[in-house]
């Protein structure tokens, strides 16, 4: 009799258990951790990280949710894990009350001819007793031509599908890169564009050549030292034309033998170390916009320099600045620290160039050689000197701006465009500016050029 006593209590106690999971949720539903799951680029024949959704009860009761599921079903480029069990979708799923499930999501994407990210998207639907909600899932894929560790041979990168480089990237000594307008190479971390040869950057205003990370989302934008950088190795030369160098440790270093025809119309931004370290090689920068780097925009040590309409503007904050952003020196120490090395700087010429930033001095001349001092002219520019300079009294600096703010349009946002009343605005000289600007606007098309890179549009729009 007792025996029987027991049976039926604990079938009662069951019963009660089981009740308690009849509840199929009100008009509340579940909770999620988030209403939208995005994902970084992935590219054609990877599969995405993973990630974590979680679906919470909040009411007093135990529920059973009636089901969840992907909307695309097996044909989502979308994959999902709903409580440790994989599959497209999950029914009778017990949810005691307070407490939460998970669901993995990851994502495949196929290879295709569109040459553009594209975007992807799905939603995980969660159905209970009088509700149905949606977690909307977007992932953007981008069809790529992968290069890995290779030397290049003579090889000639257009417009169209981009590049993923997932190592160096060599051109062999004997050997031309040509990059066309249009191109666009994204790195992986370490990777590096390594130049024994020759390298040929032949952008457009229209259609620039790209040199930059492979992480494509807008918070990776202006995050230095995501690959290493160009490296124009002994021997080597290069030109370069409406380029833009994005987010390397260093964005163009240049080797003592390597000649460089010229950099015209460039970007090169978010350098973790230097945007240009130029040793003992002859350089010729115009139309030029180097900014927001980690230590020197522009390092120069030994050889000469030209600069013309270039804007070299340095306000990046995720690192302390001590260093000037044009740095000139005929002193360096050894790559192992230990040898002090100097050669000459021959020369120094700033053209119509605008050198701003947020540290009180942005041009250093690091001389140690007092018998051979370089040839050192600054004309009809804008700086920011501090007291370091005395340029009303320093035949070196002729119609020099100093020490006022170039108003840029937005310095948070890296516009570096003359706003409304900056000082650069109509200042450059006519007989030594350049017919256009970076973007191929006309530098003439109002009273007279600015300085820097970029012809402001507000004196135009005055006329």
């Amino acid at each position: 009799m007792n025996k029987l006593l027991y049976i039926m209590a604990f079938a009662l106690a069951l019963a009660s258990c089981e009740s308690d999971y009849s509840f199929g949720g009100d008009d509340r539903g579940v909770s999620f951790s988030t209403d939208t799951l995005s994902f970084d680029t992935v590219y054609s024949g990877q599969s995405s990280t993973t990630a974590t959704l979680m679906i919470y009860n909040r009411t007093s009761s135990d529920m059973t949710i009636g089901r969840i599921q992907l909307a695309g079903g097996e044909a989502s480029p979308f994959q999902v894990n709903i409580n440790g069990v994989s599959g497209s979708e999950a029914t009778s799923v017990r949810l005691a009350s307070g407490d939460s499930l998970f669901v993995f999501v990851r994502f495949n994407t196929a290879e295709t001819d569109d040459a553009n990210a594209f975007l992807l998207s799905d939603s995980i639907m969660v159905t209970t007793a009088r509700r149905t909600q949606n977690v909307l899932l977007q992932a953007y894929a981008q069809n790529v031509i992968r290069l890995d560790s290779v030397s290049t041979g003579t090889r000639h990168l257009t417009s169209g599908k981009p590049y993923l480089v997932t190592g160096n990237l060599t051109v062999d000594s004997l050997s031309v890169l040509s990059i066309d307008a249009g191109a666009r190479l994204y790195f992986r971390g370490g990777a590096a564009l390594k130049v024994y040869g020759r390298l040929e950057v032949n952008g457009s205003a229209a259609h620039p050549a790209t040199l930059s990370t492979h992480r494509r989302e807008q918070w990776y934008a202006d995050i230095p030292g995501q690959w290493q950088g160009i490296e124009l190795m002994p021997g080597s030369s290069a030109t370069f034309s409406h380029a833009v160098v994005a987010n390397a440790v260093s964005g163009i270093v240049i080797d003592s033998t390597a000649t460089v025809d010229a950099i015209d119309a460039c970007r090169v931004m978010y350098a973790s170390t230097d945007g240009i370290h130029s040793r003992c090689a002859k350089l010729q920068i115009t139309n030029s916009l180097l900014a927001n780097c980690g230590r020197c925009l522009l390092l120069v040590e030994g050889a000469d320099c030209y600069i013309n309409n270039s804007t070299l503007a340095c306000y990046q904050s995720w690192t302390a600045r001590s260093a000037s952003a044009l740095y000139v020196a005929d002193n360096w120490y050894a790559d192992d620290g230990s040898t002090l090395v100097t050669s000459h700087v021959g020369s120094l010429s700033v053209f119509n160039s605008i050198v701003y930033g947020s540290i009180a001095n942005e041009l250093t001349l690091d001389i140690v050689n007092t018998e051979s001092q370089p040839t050192v002219l600054v004309s009809h520019s804008l700086l920011r000197l501090g007291t370091a300079w005395d340029v009303d009294n320093d035949e070196r600096f002729v119609s020099v701006v100093a020490n006022q703010d170039p108003c840029f349009a937005s310095v948070d946002d890296a516009d570096f465009t003359p706003a409304e009343g900056s000082p650069a605005i109509d200042s450059a000289n006519p007989a030594t500016a350049l017919p256009y600007d970076i973007d191929g606007a006309s530098r003439f098309a109002d009273i007279a050029p600015d300085m820097g890179a970029i012809e402001s549009p507000a004196a135009a729009a005055e006329q």
